[in-house]
């Protein structure tokens, strides 16, 4: 018995060493967040409009993972916030992910559905020894467009993860695009780190 109980102050910091926890900057699955950040970087360099000209697209991840996010032409909200396809399409076509991308409407917009229809996912196995997310095992997005020009982007380290952590003001704006307040945010940036949650109720008219 003494033996557990001195060993048990490590086992949360073994834990969190070996699974850290990390912010998710967009409301869908993990497994499409990088595929997110390669779209919307290539999204960037395409400029407004410049989805339409994209021939082809080639997403290129982990089997285990696409196992999990691998939706095709989603229906509902459930399926699209665990569609890579989706998801990558989305954040060509518009530049971001929001929470209004699950809604009815935006599943039925005839731009994403024609364009995430083009994607052809590229899997493959997860090396030995590659953990969840891991950055060993990297998702990649290859472009083709109209003018035979061709983009790509790849991305190893999952945003909002230790090697990429969100900052405070990236973590207020999803938190105010998910529905909060500024005042609420901005309170509990505000507030003492032993402040209770009941703290932040009340702040909605």
């Amino acid at each position: 018995m003494g033996g557990v109980t001195q060993d048990w102050p490590d086992v949360p910091t073994q834990t969190i060493s070996r699974y850290p926890p990390y912010a998710k900057p967009w409301p869908s699955c993990g497994y499409t967040h990088r595929a997110i950040e390669a779209a919307l970087e290539l999204s960037a360099r395409l400029g407004p409009d410049g989805a339409s000209g994209i021939l082809s697209a080639r997403l290129t991840m982990p089997d285990a993972y696409f196992g999990v996010a691998g939706f095709r032409a989603p229906e509902t909200e459930a399926q699209a916030r665990f569609s890579a396809s989706y998801c990558v399409a989305a954040g060509l076509v518009r530049g971001a992910i929001t929470p209004r991308d699950f809604e009815p409407q935006a599943l039925a917009d005839p731009a994403v559905r024609a364009l995430e229809a083009l994607i052809s996912p590229q899997l493959y196995p997860l090396p030995a020894g590659a953990g969840d997310m891991s950055p060993l095992a990297p998702d990649s997005l290859h472009l083709t467009l109209a003018d035979g020009q061709t983009l790509s982007a790849s991305v190893s380290d999952v945003r909002g993860g230790p090697a990429k952590v969100l900052s405070d003001a990236e973590l207020s704006a999803k938190f105010i695009a998910c529905g909060g307040l500024p005042e609420e945010a901005r309170a509990f940036w505000e507030a003492d780190a032993s402040a209770p949650f009941t703290q932040f109720a009340g702040l909605r008219p």
